[in-house]
C-alpha cells in the first residue's frame, strides 16, 4: 500500500470516526431531550400554576419531535461515511428509541399493534365512528307528539343553528306540539334587537320572546363601548327585550385588550350584573361545558367521538383553558355579590352529570335557576336520581331545547319528560353523539311538569300561571305507573 493510499484510508477512517462521534452525541442528546422535556416538567419551570398555554404546548411537541428526528436525519446523511457495524447498531438503537418514544406518548398508534394495522390495511377493522349497533331489546314505546300541558321554551336559537325556519313555520310546529311561547337568545342589542323583535314578536306578539345578547366572540376592544352597551339595556328592555343572554366565551375564551382572560367574577363586569337587577331582566348564562370537554381525548373520555368527529371545536382539554371548577367558583362569587340579580344556568349549569353538586348550588343561591336544554343525554341515563332532583327542585328548573326544534325534536323531549320508556336514543344523538349510551323516561308527575314546562318561566316573564284542569292536553299518566325513586 503506497503512501497516498494510506493517507486516503486514514482520512476515510477519520471522517468515519468524526461522523460516528457526532451521530452518537446527537442521538444521546436528542433522544434524552425528547423523553425528558415533557409538558409537566417544563410547566414546573415556566408556569406558576403548573400548566402551559396551548400554543406553548404545541411548540413543545414540535421541539420534542425535532430532538428525536434530528439524529435520524444526521444518521442517514452520514451513514455512507460511517463504519458498517456502527451504522447497523446505531440505526437499530435509534429506531428502538423512536419506537419507545411513539409508544410512550401515543400508545394507541397502529404501528405498535401490527395485527390491527394489517386489519386496517385490508379494510377488515371497523372504525369506532362506523360502529352503530342496533339494540335487540324489545320494550314498550310511547311516542309523545304534544306536551301534556302548555310549554314555554326558554332556550332556543332562531338563527344560530342548522334548523332555520320562518316565524310562520315555527308557529305551526309550536301549535302541533303545545308550545305556547319560544324564546330566542340571539337578539343582539340596539337596532339589531329591534329588528329581531319586529320580525318575530311583531308578527306573533304572544308566541315569541326575544332576549338581548351581548357578543363575546371577539377580544374586548373597549370597556367604554361595553359600558355603553350595558347602559343601553334600558332602551333594549323598553323595545321589548325580556332577558339577557351571556355566552360561554365568558370565563373560557373572552380576552381583554392585554390578551388576558376575562374571568366571570371580574369586577369590571359588576356593572352588567347590577344593571340586570335594576331593570328586572333575568340573565341566562352559559358557563363552561360538560366535564369531558376538559379531559384528554383518549380511550377514557366518554365523549371521545363527539370531540373528535362531530364538534372538535367544543373540546377545551388544553391546559390553556381554565378548569370547570374554577369557572364555577368565579360564578359563585358573582351570585353572592349580586343576590338581587336572577341568573338562569344554561344546560343545567353543565352539571347534569353531578346533580348532587348542582343541588347544593341551588340550595346556597336562591337567585339561581337552571334550564334543561340539551341535557336529556345526561339526565336520562340516571332516571331515578334525575326524577328525584326534578321533584325536589321543580320550582327552579326551566324547560328548554337549544337549537330551533322540529316536531320530532319536541317529541323526543316530551317522551323523556313524560314517559317511563326504557333504553332509547336521546335527542340529537345522531347529530352530536355526546356519548354511547341510551336514556330512560322520567315520567314526571303532572304538578312537576306544570312547573317546569310553564309556570317557572311564566313567573320570570311576568305572565300568569296555568289554570290547572283547563290546560291539560291529554290524560296524565296514572300515579301508580310512576317508577319508584329515592
Amino acid at each position: 500500500m503506497d503512501k497516498k493510499t494510506r493517507q486516503t484510508t486514514k482520512s476515510v477512517q477519520t471522517t468515519s470516526s468524526v461522523w460516528s462521534i457526532l451521530w452518537l452525541l446527537a442521538s444521546v442528546i436528542g433522544v434524552a431531550a425528547a423523553f425528558w422535556i415533557t409538558p409537566d416538567r417544563v410547566a414546573e419551570y415556566l408556569s406558576d400554576d403548573g400548566r402551559l398555554s396551548y400554543r406553548l404546548e404545541q411548540k413543545l411537541a414540535l421541539l420534542r419531535w425535532a430532538a428525536l428526528l434530528g439524529p435520524g436525519f444526521l444518521f442517514f446523511a452520514g451513514s455512507s461515511h460511517m463504519r458498517k457495524r456502527i451504522t447497523v447498531l446505531g440505526g437499530l438503537a435509534w429506531l428502538t428509541a423512536a419506537a419507545m418514544f411513539i409508544q410512550t406518548n401515543y400508545p394507541n398508534n397502529l404501528l405498535a399493534h401490527p395485527k390491527r394495522l394489517a386489519r386496517a390495511f385490508l379494510g377488515q377493522d371497523l372504525l369506532l365512528k362506523d360502529y352503530q349497533p342496533v339494540a335487540a331489546l324489545k320494550v314498550e314505546e310511547r311516542l309523545v307528539r304534544k306536551a301534556l300541558v302548555p310549554v314555554i321554551n326558554i332556550h332556543t336559537h332562531f338563527e344560530r343553528t342548522k334548523d332555520v325556519r320562518t316565524p310562520k313555520e315555527m308557529v305551526q310546529i309550536m301549535d302541533e306540539t303545545n308550545v305556547r311561547l319560544s324564546t330566542d337568545l340571539d337578539g343582539g342589542v340596539g337596532e339589531r334587537l329591534k329588528e329581531r323583535i319586529a320580525e318575530y314578536a311583531g308578527a306573533y306578539p304572544n308566541r315569541f320572546v326575544i332576549f338581548a345578547s351581548i357578543g363575546m366572540e371577539n377580544r374586548m376592544t373597549s370597556w367604554d363601548y361595553f359600558y355603553q352597551v350595558i347602559d343601553g339595556l334600558s332602551q333594549d328592555k323598553a323595545a321589548g327585550a325580556r332577558g339577557i343572554k351571556i355566552w360561554k366565551q365568558l370565563g373560557l375564551m373572552w380576552m381583554d385588550q392585554q390578551n388576558r382572560l376575562i374571568q366571570v367574577d371580574d369586577a369590571r363586569l359588576d356593572r352588567l350584573w347590577s344593571k340586570a337587577a335594576e331593570i328586572d331582566l333575568p340573565i341566562l348564562i352559559h358557563l363552561g361545558d360538560p366535564s369531558p370537554a376538559f379531559e384528554p381525548l383518549n380511550g377514557r373520555n366518554e365523549r371521545y367521538e363527539q370531540y373528535t368527529y362531530f364538534s372538535p371545536e367544543w373540546w377545551f382539554g388544553s391546559p390553556s383553558y381554565p378548569r370547570p371548577a374554577e369557572i364555577l367558583a368565579q360564578f359563585e362569587r358573582v351570585l353572592e355579590r349580586h343576590r338581587k340579580t336572577t341568573f338562569i344556568g344554561a344546560h343545567m349549569l353543565c352539571l347534569a352529570h353531578d346533580l348532587g353538586a348542582l343541588g347544593e348550588l341551588l340550595d346556597r343561591h336562591p337567585n339561581l335557576l337552571v334550564d334543561l336544554s340539551a341535557m336529556p343525554s345526561e339526565l336520562g341515563r340516571q332516571p331515578f336520581t334525575a326524577r328525584a332532583f326534578f321533584i325536589k327542585y321543580s320550582n327552579r328548573i326551566l324547560f328548554g331545547t337549544d337549537g330551533n326544534p322540529s316536531e320530532e325534536a319536541y317529541g323526543e323531549y316530551f317522551r323523556f319528560m313524560e314517559t317511563q320508556d326504557e333504553y332509547f336514543d336521546y335527542p340529537k344523538y345522531k347529530r352530536y353523539n355526546a356519548g354511547r349510551w341510551k336514556i330512560y323516561g322520567l315520567n314526571l308527575p303532572y304538578d312537576v311538569l306544570r312547573q317546569v314546562y310553564y309556570n317557572n318561566a311564566a313567573k320570570l316573564l311576568h305572565m300568569p300561571p296555568l289554570e290547572v284542569e283547563s290546560e291539560i292536553a291529554q290524560e296524565p299518566v296514572p300515579a301508580e305507573t310512576l317508577p319508584s325513586h329515592p
